[in-house]
């Protein structure tokens, strides 16, 4: 056993970051900035990103695999969770890559529910089946990622919820945001992750774009952070959110 003191608190451990927002928010160019990126990319969209990181540091060097494919063929997309599993072991192994980023979990959903269906000899997935989809994302995200010792980020589209009062429904008031993953592990889905942030962006005067990172949680959307951050940093046009967070990753 050992004892965490004023003397010798226990050090922090690794960070598993969940990065959401909407398309173009930001999310994948923030990841890229960490230190040591690899990415495990899993719906090819790293071009842009890469474009607009490059521009403003161009000593860029990250990692890179796609999911679906290997040795320039496409895996099999029930094959697609393993495959995922392994490159994160990989990864971990790599001295060069010191934060492994999961880009997105927009297929993560399908690599998961196939891998169900592949392994339950269905189908069509039902109630029966969800326990088991749960556990899938408990082993990716609780037990692989975390066990890998490094900081880790996964990236997610963010999904409107809409008001259910009468009143409000004709009109599609949105009344939050929230991950957009599998309704049945949504509820418990930000416990585990370390840290719960949103990216967006906003047009500011002159056609020029701001980018704004929340790590607080308000009236619309869960979040969290492990760190004491301010609950909003703002990077504008010519600035790499990076420098804005840097010094609460520095040990």
């Amino acid at each position: 056993m050992q004892f965490s003191t004023k003397e010798t608190p226990k050090p922090p451990g690794p960070k598993l970051i969940l990065l959401q927002g909407t398309y173009g928010s930001g999310k994948t160019a923030l990841a890229m900035q960490f230190p040591g990126p690899g990415f495990i990319d899993c719906d090819g969209n790293v071009d842009g990103p890469e474009e607009f990181v490059r521009k403003l540091k161009p000593d860029l060097e990250y990692g890179y695999v796609q999911v679906a494919y290997k040795e320039g063929a496409q895996v099999d997309m029930k094959e697609c969770y393993n495959r995922l599993m392994d490159l994160i072991e990989e990864f971990a192994k790599e001295p060069r890559i010191k934060t492994i980023i999961i880009d997105s979990l927009l297929l993560v959903n399908e690599f998961i529910v196939l891998a169900v269906l592949k392994e339950e000899n269905t189908r069509v997935i039902d109630t029966l089946h969800w326990n088991a989809v749960k556990s899938k994302y408990n082993r990716l995200l609780a037990s692989k990622l975390r066990g890998t010792g490094k900081t880790c980020i996964v990236t997610v589209h963010d999904k409107p919820r809409y008001s259910t009062e009468k009143s409000d429904m004709m009109k599609k008031v949105i009344i939050g945001y929230e991950p957009n993953v599998q309704s049945s592990i949504r509820d418990a889905f930000g416990g585990l992750f370390t840290d719960v942030w949103c990216c967006t962006q906003e047009l500011e005067p002159g056609n020029k774009v701001s980018f704004k990172l929340q790590t607080v949680r308000d009236g619309k959307r869960d979040l969290k952070n492990s760190m004491g951050m301010e609950s909003v940093f703002v990077a504008k046009q010519g600035e790499l959110m990076w420098s804005k967070i840097e010094k609460y990753f520095k040990v």
